[in-house]
């Protein structure tokens, strides 16, 4: 099926104007936006599937600029249809008066931007059609040259980037030649081909699915000559040596897979330890989990394929002797000896530990974030990286620098990792504040947030290290809310959420209504104020009675106070962070919209003029 997407945008202008009048200068307008061929083309196919039944459609698209410029035309459209509409306001019933003076329809342009409209609507939804991968994905075709491979790598950058499935690579093209074949041309463009594919298999061969299409002597057009398409010719002879080892492909693609996922003890494959330029590739978490595959290939580095098998060996006897040890372990808890018990669980835990914790597999997990929190190994590992890789050190320092300890809290002595995120600082240009989405990023104790930022509560995230569930009491608190009857600094209480029970397997916990969450308010004249939030365990792992604070019990919140009277010790665990923040204009805002309270302005004291009442004596008599 061949479609002509300049018909189409033609019959849109010509419906909207069917006299004429400004058909010129809109069919202009439609065709200078980017991408708008395509974008019609993939509407007149949503149209027909909308009408027909068809498993798979083919969508071939443009070389990679037009491509690309298709994937930002959602956006284009929409600031262009927000400029569109606004000089429709102002300059439309001119128009419409010229246009019924000349002979043309009154509502010309309201149609046309309706027309415009609607088309937005669709491309918005062929937008959603392209990021879902159970539904689309990209398959990219280039052939073994360098500018060919260098447009690949850009598109699969920007298609990463729009959040498009994409792991198919088609390299069309392909001359294999005969051993008996004396043909010198075909030997050099061989040996060229082979050059490039090995490029592209070293920069794809992790994630993505290469397939290799020969040179074919006639076109492949018709259906008889699709059907012979379909059984393509068996693999050459002697294949590049970076083609036999392939990636797994992702499951949510409707493109059938022949490869199976790279294990340690595969064949040694030939690769070059060399990129021509930089390459991008998505980050991993447990949203887009990866799987694991050994840096270095059997074979080339025999030093390492001792030290894996070595690794394996010792894997092997740690989880023999842990078996025995559960055994024994099973016996002493039906015979009740405690002694005994205490004994072997101990050793039983180093042991889980042990058994897995060099294996390279479970250290890249950890390290990555894919750390499956209910085995003690990834606990074990991602406790240490938390302690002895810096993330503790940084906040004790702070929490110390700041005084924090002992303004607020005798002593703090912290049992898991606490985190919180808030939107990112706003645009220098005002008139994007209101028009860029901004996203939230994760705060370093002790800098300086704006107060805009901190506006609504903060994200909070947790990495707890024990396995069973305790209650802890979270406390926001600012250190540094003048007193100037008493001449001193007081707390004020910003937030306040007991009873939060947390374990391993919770990364955050839910907001619940009891105090809620005041934002911070720095006053004018005043230096920085130091925001802290607390997360102490409460005593004996019981929930506990708090009253709700009211508005007026907040200024003067003493914390050291009320983790006495609930019996809260963060010296014996919990966790914390810290923030600073100064005034700026936007606090004024704050103390108007939330506070609903005159803003207060402080400042020093004038210093005392010892000759005021001399110069209130006249000079001269």
């Amino acid at each position: 099926m061949e479609i002509d997407p300049t018909s189409a945008i033609q019959e849109m202008v010509e419906q909207s104007d069917s006299n004429g009048m400004m058909g010129s200068m809109m069919q202009d307008l439609a065709f200078a936006i980017p991408g708008v061929d395509e974008a019609m083309s993939f509407a007149e196919i949503m149209k027909h599937v909308k009408s027909m039944e068809y498993s798979v459609i083919v969508f071939d698209t443009a070389p990679t600029g037009h491509t690309l410029r298709f994937l930002s035309f959602p956006t284009v459209l929409e600031k262009a249809l927000g400029k569109l509409s606004t000089l429709s306001g102002r300059i439309g019933p001119m128009i419409n008066q010229m246009s019924s003076l000349m002979g043309g329809q009154v509502d010309a342009t309201e149609d046309m931007f309706a027309k415009l409209e609607s088309m937005r609507a669709v491309i918005t939804e062929v937008n959603t059609q392209f990021k879902d991968p159970e539904k689309t994905t990209f398959v990219c075709v280039c052939i073994s040259e360098f500018l060919s491979l260098y447009e690949t790598e850009r598109l699969v950058q920007e298609l990463t980037t729009y959040e498009i499935d994409t792991h198919n690579i088609v390299v069309n093209q392909l001359l294999f030649p005969k051993k008996s074949s004396n043909c010198e041309h075909c030997r050099v463009r061989h040996a060229m081909q082979q050059k490039y594919l090995n490029e592209a298999h070293e920069l794809y061969d992790e994630f993505f699915h290469i397939i290799q299409l020969p040179l074919l002597t006639e076109e492949v057009r018709g259906p008889q000559k699709l059907q012979e398409f379909k059984t393509p010719p068996p693999p050459p002879a002697d294949p590049a040596p970076a083609a036999q080892a392939q990636a797994p492909v992702a499951e949510s693609s409707s493109i059938p897979s022949t490869r199976k996922e790279i294990s340690e003890d595969e064949e040694p494959k030939k690769r070059r330890p060399y990129r021509f330029w930089p390459t991008t590739r998505p980050s991993i978490s447990l949203e887009r989990p990866r799987q694991y595959s050994r840096p270095v290939g059997v074979g080339i580095l025999p030093a390492y394929d001792h030290a894996l098998a070595y690794i394996k060996r010792d894997s092997a006897q740690c989880k023999a002797e842990l078996e025995k040890y559960e055994a024994e372990l099973a016996v002493a808890e039906k015979e009740g000896k405690v002694e005994e018990v205490a004994r072997l669980r101990e050793k039983v835990g180093i042991l889980e530990v042990q058994s897995e914790i060099n294996l390279p597999s479970v250290r890249w997990k950890a390290r990555n974030g894919l750390a499956d929190m209910s085995k003690k190994v990834y606990r074990h590992l991602v406790e240490q990286r938390w302690r002895e890789d810096g993330a503790l050190d940084l906040l004790m320092e702070r929490i110390h620098q700041m005084n924090v300890v002992p303004d607020m809290l005798p002593a703090l002595h912290p049992s898991f990792d606490l985190r919180i995120n808030f939107p990112e600082p706003p645009p220098e240009d005002i008139r994007l504040r209101t028009r860029v989405k901004r996203k939230y990023q994760k705060v370093e104790p002790g800098v300086y947030l704006l107060p805009e930022q901190t506006r609504k509560h903060p994200q909070v995230y947790t990495t707890v290290f024990h396995t069973e569930s305790r209650l802890y009491t979270m406390v926001m608190v600012d250190l540094d809310v003048p007193d100037y009857e008493n001449e001193t600094f007081q707390g004020y209480l910003h937030w306040l959420q007991p009873n939060i029970s947390l374990s391993s397997s919770s990364t955050t916990f839910e907001v619940r209504s009891h105090t809620k969450y005041i934002p911070p308010h720095p006053q004018k004249g005043t230096p920085y104020h130091r925001y802290v939030i607390i997360l102490a365990p409460q005593a004996d792992n019981l929930p506990i009675e708090v009253p709700k604070i009211s508005d007026e019990e907040r200024l003067g919140f003493n914390y050291r106070e009320f983790a006495e009277t609930y019996g809260l010790d963060a010296s014996k665990g919990g966790a914390a962070h810290m923030w600073r923040e100064v005034w700026d204009e936007t606090v004024s805002k704050l103390y108007q919209d939330v506070l609903h309270a005159e803003e207060p302005v402080f400042g020093r004291m004038p210093t005392p003029d010892r000759y005021r009442e001399l110069k209130m004596e006249k000079k001269y008599i």
